[in-house]
């Protein structure tokens, strides 16, 4: 797409959206927040669940010339897309072994860390049972 673009970014506070709202802020990008109550079950809505089949966030929509193009979604994949579409913008660096190594820290981050952190801030979603809830947050530490 060809023009000025903006953004709508689907998002849940504390959730892997944040890197994504980083990267727009960032790029000084023009952008909508739009909150996606995961908890509460808004992810599994079909009118979400048409933005993103898997029901997660982030989901990224871009929009130029009043034409919406398809949803993005999964962290990385966002910060690549925005990255190839506004280069020279400083989002990754220039010389390959460097953009190399930021690719490094961007798949760790969101798999790896994230990971990590889901696992001692949501146990819930590893067990049914509340009593072994402990448990699982203790594989996060």
């Amino acid at each position: 797409m060809t023009g000025t673009a903006s953004y709508t970014l689907f998002y849940h506070p504390g959730f892997a959206s944040l890197a994504v709202h980083l990267a727009l802020a960032e790029l000084d990008l023009p952008y909508t927040l739009t909150p996606v109550n995961i908890p509460e079950g808004e992810g599994r809505e079909r009118a979400y669940l048409a933005v993103n089949p898997h029901g997660q966030v982030p989901a990224l929509i871009e929009t130029v010339s009043g034409k919406k193009g398809p949803p993005l979604t999964q962290c990385v994949a966002i910060l690549e897309s925005l990255a190839e579409r506004h280069p020279g913008r400083g989002l990754l660096p220039e010389d390959p072994d460097k953009r190399a190594e930021a690719r490094i820290w961007m798949s760790y981050l969101s798999t790896t860390l994230q990971e990590t952190f889901r696992r001692f801030f949501h146990p819930e979603d590893f067990v049914d049972v509340a009593a072994h809830e402990a448990d699982v947050r203790r594989t996060g530490e």
